[in-house]
Order: C-alpha cells, then sequence, then structure tokens
C-alpha cells in the first residue's frame, strides 16, 4: 500500500496566499468593521511613522482619482493639512471610499494591508515609513 504524498507548500506561497486571504477580507468585511481596524492600526503606528503612513494613504487615494477635498467636506472633517488629520477621520474616509468607491477601494487595498500587517510588530510600521519616502 502506498502511502499518501504530502503536497508542501513553499513559504512565498504562503505568504501570497495569506496576502489574498487579507484582500478578500478586506473586501467582504463590512464597512464599519473594515474602518475600525483601520483606525486602530494608525492609532498604533508611532508617532514619527505616522505622517509617513497618512501620505500613503492620501496617495492612494488621489492615484484612484478621489477628490480628497471634496471628501474632507462630504465627510465634515475640518483638517487643512495631512498632518491635521487622526486616525478616526482617515479611517472614516476609508470607510466612505469602501462603501462608495470599489474601484478607489482595490487601489487602496495594498495600503491597507500594509497598515494592518504593520500591527503585528514595530519594524514592520518602520519598513512602511521607508517605502513611503
Amino acid at each position: 500500500m502506498k502511502s499518501p504524498r504530502v503536497r508542501r507548500t513553499s513559504r512565498a506561497q504562503v505568504g501570497a496566499i495569506e496576502r489574498s486571504q487579507q484582500a478578500v477580507d478586506l473586501r467582504a468585511a463590512s464597512p464599519d468593521s473594515v474602518a475600525e481596524s483601520v483606525r486602530k492600526a494608525l492609532s498604533n503606528i508611532p508617532s514619527e511613522d505616522r505622517r509617513a503612513v497618512n501620505d500613503r494613504i492620501l496617495a492612494a487615494l488621489n492615484q484612484a482619482r478621489v477628490n480628497i477635498g471634496q471628501l474632507l467636506l462630504l465627510l465634515g472633517i475640518p483638517a487643512e493639512t495631512p498632518d491635521e488629520l487622526t486616525a478616526p477621520e482617515l479611517a472614516k474616509m476609508v470607510r466612505y471610499v469602501r462603501i462608495n468607491d470599489s474601484k478607489a477601494m482595490d487601489v487602496l487595498l495594498p495600503v491597507l494591508r500594509e497598515i494592518l500587517n504593520a500591527r503585528a510588530g514595530p519594524a514592520q510600521s518602520l519598513e512602511i515609513s521607508r517605502h513611503a519616502a
């Protein structure tokens, strides 16, 4: 009797599977849970890295052709510069995009995945700031 073959999965394949599951999770999750996850992740980012992360989110929204000024006005966010945006305000913006603009959300997903993965450890949050520069 032959023993069953065990299929081995490489680390790269496991990483790709995990990343695709995270993307599916963000798309399938409720807008409120996405916003809450983003708010928590942004709140945990060290202050020296926060500006770079905010800039990455805003750059992704710009790339997706989201009118950020209009979005701020629509959501009642009084910030005039990226430095003034707080974690709850950015989370509110992500929630709005998740509900109303699926194409923009597709552009924003890689940035959100990095931010949510950065919660796992401080070394990864520093990696975000290096990519943003």
